[in-house]
C-alpha cells in the first residue's frame, strides 16, 4: 500500500479530496495548520499516494501523546478521492491508522462520523457513541 507521511507539497491535492469520511473537512486545511501537524509529535499525517496522485488523507492526533500507554488516537482528518461506495483505499488507510495507533500504545481510536461515513465506520468495526465512533484496541481481535 503506498501510504506515506504527508508533506507540505501534498496540500493542494489533499484539499481537492471530495469525500470526508470523518473528522474535519480538508477544504479548510491551511498550509500553516498542516505544517504545525507535521512538526508535532502528537500528530501523524498520512497520505495514500501513487506518483503525484493523492487518493486519501488521514491524521491521527494522540492524546495525551504518542507512546503513552492507554492514550487515545483521534482521527482529526480523514478524506478520500473515491466515491463512498468504493471504500477499498479508505479501508486500507483506516487499517494502517489502527495499526499505527496500536504501535503507539493507544487504547482506542476515535472518529467523528456523519452521513454516509457512518456506514463506513460501522463496517470497519467502530461503535457509535453519540456523534463519535470508537474502535477499542484494548482487547484482542478488535
Amino acid at each position: 500500500m503506498p501510504v506515506r507521511v504527508a508533506v507540505l507539497a501534498d496540500l493542494e491535492r489533499i484539499r481537492a479530496l471530495p469525500f470526508d469520511l470523518g473528522g474535519l473537512a480538508v477544504l479548510g486545511l491551511s498550509r500553516k495548520r498542516l505544517k504545525e501537524m507535521l512538526a508535532s509529535p502528537e500528530h501523524l499525517a498520512l497520505v495514500y499516494a501513487a506518483g503525484t496522485r493523492c487518493s486519501a488523507f488521514l491524521v491521527l492526533h494522540f492524546l495525551p501523546g504518542r507512546r503513552v500507554k492507554g492514550s487515545f488516537a483521534i482521527v482529526t482528518y480523514f478524506s478520500a478521492a473515491m466515491p463512498r461506495k468504493d471504500w477499498a483505499v479508505a479501508a486500507g488507510m483506516e487499517a494502517q491508522a489502527v495499526e499505527l495507533a496500536r504501535e503507539n500504545a493507544a487504547a482506542a481510536v476515535l472518529c467523528r462520523g456523519c452521513g454516509k461515513s457512518r456506514e463506513f465506520l460501522r463496517s470497519r468495526g467502530y461503535a457509535e457513541l453519540s456523534s463519535h465512533f470508537v474502535k477499542n484496541l484494548s482487547y484482542p481481535g478488535c
